[in-house]
């Protein structure tokens, strides 16, 4: 299932964490990896060692250098979708410069929090 997205502006996060009890993370990064907004939900731990969360961030960086490049041949990079054992995570280009996070717990259906996102996201753009 693909669901297009609208030019989005940057979402509260307080307001992404409202949207489902299983949104783990939320989080908008700039393309020189510094976080602007968010981060994990309040009481829980996150998954990544602390040691390890800057480097995550400037792997995730590199790799919407990749799909930015895609998009010359592919079209404009709407969101990507990585599935893992115990998160699902999911990366939306708001801007050049920003980029937004979403993990969810695994027991969440795929398409369920999806739908969430893509309508909130599309719901809250002006």
């Amino acid at each position: 299932m693909w669901l297009a997205l609208k030019k989005i502006d940057t979402p509260r996060i307080s307001d992404l964490f409202k949207l489902d009890k299983r949104i783990r993370y939320a989080q908008v990064v700039s393309t020189d990896g510094q976080v602007l907004e968010g981060g994990m939900r309040e009481g829980l731990q996150s998954l990544d060692p602390p040691e390890l969360r800057a480097v995550r961030i400037q792997q995730f960086r590199a790799k919407r250098e990749l799909v930015d490049e895609w998009a010359e041949q592919y079209g404009k990079y709407c969101y990507s979708v990585i599935v893992f054992d115990k998160i699902k995570l999911f990366i939306f280009p708001i801007d050049e410069g920003r980029t937004l996070y979403v993990s969810a717990a695994s027991n969440i259906k795929r398409a369920s929090i999806e739908r969430i996102l893509t309508d909130f996201l599309n719901n809250s753009s002006t």
